[in-house]
This record gives C-alpha cells, sequence and structure tokens, in this order.
C-alpha cells in the first residue's frame, strides 16, 4: 500500500470553515503532501473525527 499522502494514496480531509481550510492547505504544501481537501460547512463532525483529527496521526506529527 502506498503512502499516505502521495499521489497514489492522498489525504482526503473535510473542513468547516474557509480559515481551517487556508491552514491544512497551507501545512500540506509546505510538507509537500498530496490531498484532496472539501469545505463542508454544513457537515457535522462525528464523534469519531472530534476523537481523532487527522493531524493527530503518527504521519501529520511534526512541530507547528
Amino acid at each position: 500500500m502506498a503512502k499516505l499522502g502521495t499521489e497514489k494514496r492522498p489525504a482526503i480531509v473535510r473542513v468547516q470553515t474557509e480559515e481551517r481550510l487556508h491552514e491544512i492547505v497551507s501545512i500540506f504544501e509546505k510538507h509537500e503532501w498530496k490531498f484532496i481537501i472539501g469545505l463542508e460547512p454544513d457537515k457535522p463532525i462525528s464523534p469519531y473525527e472530534k476523537e481523532k483529527p487527522v493531524l493527530s496521526s503518527p504521519m501529520f506529527s511534526y512541530p507547528l
């Protein structure tokens, strides 16, 4: 399986605000990670997503 954040396996991220969208885009571009991002302001965040935000995975552990 390809690494997350590559051409073959881009990270898929959903955000609720444009501010957060720009923040995530800048982080991903800084690290040259491939991603698909969607702005979904009306979609509630599931309890799982609240507990496990995308940037808490080992791939994304770095000093901000």
